[in-house]
């Protein structure tokens, strides 16, 4: 197993690393405990930066590589087998590149099948999270119920085995290095009989088709000591998590101000800041009043500053929001740090889908979403365009409507 091991982390890291510890795997880092189990078993190099890279998104030949290698350890196998499968066996697979031994063996074995009728594997591609799962359950030789939706099966063997990383949200999102690594370790653990050790608390969490239907982020669930529930009302919570060894931490949540007669008692959160409509709370691990107070006096709201000259300062600072209604700049004690929004916001595609791929990647939401029931309780508007137009004459198909 730590011969693997040894294969996964060269692969994925290359060059020597010269730091004690990776750049960007932070204390915070849900990831970060499956990466030091790697770095602890002495098999991490690392980029020359110092870097993991663990939100970098992986690729079809990569992750089949990794799940064929770690498949050869745990049978015992002999990779001299590739040696056979070292000629094209898709149009965009050459018989020059690295990854055509690894594709080709998985096609022997129907573990892939490929694109458009079988002739493009698509080796550069990201891989989503479905891709991913269902690729590690037929490398790993588990059998998974066949369904209508194809990936809901696989989703619930996943499940079942609790092999998915507890940050996962979508079933179409791209799986990214670090919880690639997370699945690897899972996989690692379940097959010693260690998994529910390797977890510890984070054992009862498991993502399942259900969670990830209503895209339900179940690292979003751990309440730790900064961490703020998702409830009614909350427009947004900001955490800042502080690299200065410390692991202090501040929240802003931000409640809409009329609804604050709803809001629970028992989450530890002290009101800071009112405005027209909402109002602002924090909450913290910060213990020093005079630091806690200079923290919340270097966030700049929207309504606080001259409007003509908001943005470039917020551009300027340390921090804005993904909202665009704070900036900061924190004291220099207390300028590193890293950032965790909910609801989290993804930055819109630099170049928009075409409008015929949109309505499709809407319309595989609408499946993902509604079922008859949840078709019943969506509270639809009275006028609907894009995505709610698309979710609305899916429920109408399906006879909900």
């Amino acid at each position: 197993m730590r011969f693997f091991l040894t294969i996964f982390l060269s692969f994925l890291l290359s060059v020597p690393m010269v730091h004690a510890d990776f750049v960007d795997v932070t204390w915070d880092n849900i990831d970060r405990k499956a990466i030091l189990y790697l770095q602890q078993n002495g098999v991490v190099s690392g980029y020359a930066d110092g870097s993991f890279g663990y939100d970098q998104a992986i690729n079809r030949a990569e992750i089949l590589k990794i799940l064929i290698e770690s498949k050869f350890q745990i049978d015992g196998s002999q990779t001299v087998v590739l040696n056979g499968f070292k000629e094209s066996c898709f149009e965009d697979v050459s018989a020059t590149d690295w990854f055509t031994p690894y594709v080709c063996y998985a096609k022997s074995l129907g573990w892939i099948n490929g694109y458009e009728g079988g002739r493009f594997f698509r080796p550069f591609k990201s891989v989503t999270l479905v891709e991913a799962a269902k690729m590690a359950l037929v490398t790993y030789g588990f059998d998974y119920n066949q369904t209508d939706r194809w990936y809901k099966g696989v989703i619930d063997k996943a499940s079942e085995l609790n092999v998915l990383p507890i940050d996962v949200e979508y079933f179409h999102n791209n799986l990214t290095r670090g919880q690639m690594a997370n699945l690897v370790v899972r996989t690692i653990k379940y097959f010693d009989g260690s998994l529910a050790q390797f977890l510890g608390e984070y054992s009862v969490l498991n993502v399942s088709f259900d969670t990830l239907k209503i895209r339900e982020n179940l690292y979003n669930s751990t309440l730790e000591e900064c961490k703020v529930p998702s409830l009614q009302r909350m427009i947004s919570q900001t955490r800042f998590n502080f690299q200065d060894g410390s692991e202090q931490c501040l929240t802003i949540v931000k409640f809409y101000t009329n609804s604050l007669s709803d809001l629970p008692v028992n989450y530890g959160l002290t009101q800071f800041a009112q405005r027209d409509y909402y109002t602002s709370f924090y909450k913290t691990n910060i213990q020093d009043g005079q630091m806690l107070d200079e923290l919340l006096n270097s966030i700049v709201d929207y309504t606080d500053a001259i409007s003509n000259t908001y943005d470039s300062s917020a551009r300027a600072s340390q921090y804005q929001s993904q909202n665009g209604i704070i900036y900061v700049n924190f004291p220099d004690f207390k300028s590193e740090f890293t950032v965790v929004e909910y609801p989290l916001v993804y930055p819109r595609p630099a170049e928009p889908l075409p409008f015929d791929q949109q309505q499709a990647a809407w319309r595989l939401e609408a499946e993902d979403r509604f079922d008859i029931t949840s078709c019943r309780s969506y509270n639809f508007p009275s006028f609907m365009l894009g995505k709610i137009k698309v979710f609305y004459e899916y429920c109408r198909e399906i006879g909900a409507k």
